[in-house]
């Protein structure tokens, strides 16, 4: 199993390919399957979120690119500022992730 242990700050070359979720790329301790179908393990420090396009390396060597998989979403559209404002303070305060757009919110279904 590959051990990936820390997220680097300059891209570089990578050896493997890693599709994530959003709910994947949250995690910070997690068994995950590389896109060629190597075992592999994040092991890395809280409170980071995986981006697409991050690279992430392990103590032999390989470097892995993280991909953001493709997701069912909802988006909302809204001419009028303050119900868009209300749709997303709903869905915040039950702790749903949005993306916040000019006359749209986006969520996960």
């Amino acid at each position: 199993m590959i051990r990936l242990t820390r997220r680097l700050d300059t891209p570089a070359p990578p050896t493997h390919a890693l599709t994530l979720t959003l709910e994947q790329r949250v995690r910070s301790r997690l068994r995950v399957t590389l896109d060629d179908g190597s075992p592999a393990g994040l092991f890395l420090e809280r409170g980071h979120i995986l981006r697409d396009g991050d690279c992430v390396t392990g103590d032999n060597g390989a470097v892995a690119e993280v991909r953001a998989a493709a997701e069912t979403v909802s988006t909302a559209c809204c001419d009028d500022p303050v119900q868009l404002a209300r749709v997303c303070y709903h869905l915040g305060n039950r702790h749903v992730p949005v993306q916040i757009g000019l006359g749209l919110v986006r969520y996960h279904h």
